[in-house]
């Protein structure tokens, strides 16, 4: 666990105003709290959070907080707040911690190596990006590393398969971690051949062609009646 020392200042006001022109400065509204202690909130450099948490690997960096002129004091990164669009950080939580207490943090997971059932051409679905643990502050890992190597279609990993020696697991041990799925397979279907003209198709009514009968005439004419003589 990578400890490193960053400063920060104690913010005076509040409201989207301020944190504006916080950002625009280059500096980022953050809130210190835990053990019982009022919550401060406080600005930090964007810049060095940003190099202090890719220093780290991770976001669960345990940091030396300086507030002012006070004492660093051990504080772990909490939270980080992302831009929806951007992806910027536009806040971060910092929160007091013992060192002789565990606490409890969500890990990122990453795959390693390359599953045998997706060299046959199933497809690899990491259903568990984090896992929730327990552990002593200086044991926080930047992330759980999961080989799927010998990973066979239909095979999975579950968190109880996981050996992370001093990390307590709070995961539901039943939850399945990754998994290779079979290919999927579209099936093409055939077009229905177009039936030959005049054909009759099953099931259709072909109609009558309507014949038109000339009307016999009512009454016919009667032969003529012979001349008088």
């Amino acid at each position: 666990m990578k400890e490193t020392l960053l400063e920060a200042e104690v913010r005076a006001g509040s409201g989207k105003s301020v944190t504006r022109k916080l950002r625009m400065s280059g500096m980022l509204p953050a809130v210190l709290y835990g053990m019982e202690k009022k919550p401060q909130m406080l600005n930090v450099n964007g810049r060095d959070l940003t190099r202090l948490l890719h220093a780290g690997g991770g976001e669960n960096v345990l940091v030396d907080l300086a507030v002012g002129k006070a004492n660093p004091e051990k504080v772990l990164v909490k939270e980080v707040q992302h831009h929806p669009v951007t992806s910027k950080i536009v806040h971060i939580d910092f929160l007091r911690i013992d060192l002789t207490k565990k606490v409890t943090v969500m890990v990122p997971v990453h795959i390693v190596g390359t599953a045998e059932g997706v060299k046959g051409g199933g497809v690899l679905e990491v259903v568990s990006r984090e896992l929730e643990v327990s552990c002593l502050p200086m044991d926080i890992p930047s992330h759980i590393a999961v080989d799927v190597t010998a990973l066979k279609i239909n095979d999975a990993i579950h968190v109880a398969d996981l050996q992370l020696g001093k990390l307590e697991i709070l995961t539901d041990k039943a939850r399945t971690v990754v998994t290779v799925q079979p290919p999927t397979v579209i099936k093409e279907v055939a077009p229905v051949a177009e039936a030959a003209e005049g054909a009759v198709v099953e099931g259709e009514v072909v109609a009558e062609p309507e014949v038109i009968k000339e009307k016999k005439k009512e009454k016919e004419e009667e032969p003529e009646k012979g001349k008088k003589k």
